[in-house]
């Protein structure tokens, strides 16, 4: 007795490639889902990086000034140094610059454009200068206070990636940052 050798029908090849099919199309989602929340927190990430630089260097800034002036109506610090170099600070137009150079870059990416704004409250003023009672002065401040400092992911134009899209810009803020000029080691 011969027994008749049985392959597959036409019909079982294209159930299994269909289901082939379906499974891959899961896996591709969820992949593809995972990619777009990494370069979300990669994104986030960068601005809390941008922003404590800033916060940083303007603490050391300030810390050892000789001289400080805000000016500008409070978007700019004239910091002189104790070697009499003079540091200029500014954050307009949606950039934070030192002396000129563009802080508000992204490290991690230079295709995801960042953009750097302060003031709360209804205010635009980034820099307070404050004497030892608090009120405001704009020449040899005691304390220097910066005004929410925001790191905000521009959208490129069609809105970013699907999480953008969905939930908006990615930003990074900080409330408000003290900075004492006389003593040189309190940060708040």
């Amino acid at each position: 007795m011969r027994i008749a050798a049985r392959g597959l029908t036409l019909i079982e090849i294209a159930i299994s490639m269909g289901l082939f099919m379906l499974v891959a199309l899961a896996v591709a989602t969820i992949l593809s889902s995972g990619m777009d929340t990494q370069m979300a927190y990669r994104v986030h990430e960068n601005e809390h990086n941008v922003a404590m630089n800033i916060i940083d260097s303007l603490r050391q800034d300030i810390i050892r000034a000789k001289a400080i002036t805000v000016a500008g109506g409070g978007s700019q610090l004239v910091i002189t140094s104790p070697s009499n170099a003079v540091i200029n600070w500014s954050i307009t137009g949606g950039e934070a610059r030192r002396n000129g150079l563009l802080l508000s870059r992204s490290a991690f990416s230079p295709n995801i454009a960042l953009a750097a704004r302060c003031g709360g409250n209804g205010t635009t003023v980034c820099f307070e200068g404050r004497d030892q009672n608090g009120a405001i002065i704009n020449i040899n401040p005691r304390r220097v206070v910066l005004n929410e400092l925001t790191i905000v992911q521009q959208l490129p134009t069609g809105g970013g990636s699907k999480l953008d899209r969905e939930f908006g810009a990615a930003s990074y803020r900080v409330n408000d940052a003290s900075f004492e000029v006389t003593t040189g080691t309190t940060f708040q």
